[in-house]
């Protein structure tokens, strides 16, 4: 596989997971795994992607596939829909771009048919981005926060299905300076 510098993974199914990684030129590539009962790995199907300096995966139920979530070379968020076949081959189905982020994460909460995109946002704020996800990997921007305050790092998980609503939980950290001794 050559050398990668970021790694990103997501279960698809229980035998299944799909890994997306920053190879040694830079580029991200998206990389579906069989996992044996023993352990074992089988490569079954990649798909190349552009200049990255992020990279954020999660699971796409619809699809079936992923979502990955990635900071392009000019620094701008982009959303990738990647179909996964049975036989483990990916297609490239939809992407969708926002604007400059510092920092990213993507999670694909229960109750909505799509993703969200916690974000540190290019004043240093935290941002929280609906897509909506059509079955066909199209996306539509949904709802986003405002200004979620200042922070330095974020973080994300889908938490269970309400009755009315996607719940979704988002840690953000800002960064504190060690008092001097």
């Amino acid at each position: 596989m050559g050398a990668v510098d970021i790694i990103a993974a997501t279960r698809l199914a229980p035998n299944r997971v799909v890994t997306a990684v920053r190879d040694g030129s830079g580029n991200f590539k998206v990389i579906v795994w069989d996992v044996s009962p023993e352990g074992s790995l089988t490569r079954r199907g990649d798909a190349d992607g552009d200049a990255v300096s992020q990279i954020a995966i999660t699971d796409w139920r619809a699809g079936p596939g992923v979502v990955t979530a990635v900071r392009t070379a000019a620094g701008n968020l982009k959303v990738i829909a990647w179909a996964v076949n049975l036989d483990g081959t990916l297609h490239r189905r939809g992407d969708a771009e926002a604007g400059p982020v510092k920092n990213l994460t993507v999670s694909s909460p229960s109750g909505l048919d799509g993703v969200v995109t916690p974000v540190i946002n290019d004043s240093g704020e935290l941002e929280v981005i609906a897509w909506l996800l059509s079955s066909n990997g199209t996306f539509s921007r949904g709802d986003s926060t405002g200004s979620g305050g200042e922070c330095t790092s974020v973080a994300a998980t889908a938490l269970s299905e309400t009755v009315t609503a996607a719940r979704v939980a988002v840690a953000a950290i800002t960064a504190m300076p060690r008092p001097s001794r």
